[in-house]
């Protein structure tokens, strides 16, 4: 008899967030679109606080997008997710650990990597792998 505990699927967004997902995407892109286009005069900390957000918002589009189901959501398909996760996490753990040697050996001023930063990675690698894996197996 086999334990239900690790026999559980796990917990994912509807197929439908992936749609959501972009159009958050998209909607955190409009605002500073405007200010852009319209030569709107917008104070540096407003700025500062429109890019924030609006990263924010993007960001947010991409995990809707990244723990969305998939229509046809099997053990291949898990198994490719779970994978996938791992690799863009060793990635960014060893991304943030050779940084400095690259930086140093390039003789470039460090700039230390932000969390936004980080999390976009991870997340837009993951897509990738998940994606690739997906149409490769």
């Amino acid at each position: 008899m086999q334990n239900e505990k690790f026999n559980k699927q796990p917990k994912l967004l509807g197929v439908h967030f992936k749609k959501i997902g972009v159009v958050v995407m998209v909607l955190s892109m409009v605002p500073g679109l405007i200010v852009k286009t319209m030569h709107i005069v917008v104070m540096e900390s407003q700025k500062d606080l429109l890019k924030s957000l609006s990263y924010s918002g993007f960001l947010l589009g991409l995990l809707f997008i990244a723990l969305s189901r998939d229509k046809v959501e099997d053990e291949l398909t898990i198994h490719i997710r779970i994978t996938s996760m791992q690799e863009m996490f060793i990635f960014a753990v060893i991304y943030v650990m050779i940084k400095p040697l690259i930086v140093w050996v390039l003789q470039s001023p460090f700039t230390d990597v932000s969390g936004q930063q980080l999390v976009t990675l991870m997340l837009v690698g993951y897509l990738i792998s998940f994606y690739l894996k997906k149409l490769n197996r």
